[in-house]
């Protein structure tokens, strides 16, 4: 179709996204949308043409994170972890401080600091549990930090972080949680936010 090209060429899609839109030859964008299985790209593209704010984005990742999986990601956060999802919640309906949502960031820094050190290989032997519960903890920071930061690129990786909490619990293939964060974001932003060509 006409459009894909267009798209690709004036927006520089990545190869993989091209490779999608080519192949699906879809008439329009709402149906290239509507027929995407990827759900971070979907995510990635409404950041890129500013289709979410930092509260939008907040929003859609914290469905992505206690519905995914069948609840998997959210079984494995600790209670801080939790706390700073609920609160963020409250903060983004105004049932919040902002001195709350600072106090709820704070929760989840510290397991930003614990991935580093796994990252860095200074925690060696780790059980697949533990694995899953930083890489729930990574999901939830970095949607909080979007939030207070005001920054939806804060909030890139989040949805990543939650697919690999689910594949490392043993409950999802990436291709199945990519498909079903792609059903909660087309359900959270049913209309195509690409830009009119």
């Amino acid at each position: 179709m006409k459009w894909i090209e267009k798209f690709i060429e004036e927006y520089a899609v990545c190869p993989k996204a091209a490779t999608l839109l080519r192949e699906g030859n879809f008439a329009t964008p709402q149906m290239a949308w509507d027929g995407w299985l990827d759900g971070p790209q979907m995510l990635w593209v409404a950041r890129k043409f500013n289709a979410l704010t930092p509260e939008q984005s907040a929003e859609i990742l914290f469905i992505i994170i206690r519905e995914i999986a069948g609840g998997a990601v959210w079984g494995v956060l600790s209670k801080d972890s939790r706390e700073a999802v609920v609160t963020t919640e409250k903060w983004l309906k105004g049932n919040a401080s902002p001195n709350e949502l600072e106090v709820a960031a704070s929760l989840v820094r510290s397991s930003e600091e614990l991935w580093a050190a796994l990252v860095a290989g200074a925690a060696v032997v780790v059980s697949s549990e533990t694995v899953a519960e930083l890489w729930a903890a990574r999901a939830v920071s970095r949607a909080v930090e979007s939030v207070v930061s005001g920054s939806p690129a804060a909030a890139d990786w989040s949805e990543s972080a939650a697919i690999m909490a689910s594949v490392v619990s043993g409950v999802r293939t990436e291709a199945a949680a990519r498909q079903e964060i792609a059903v909660i974001v087309r359900e959270a932003m049913p209309n195509c936010p690409f830009p009119r060509l």
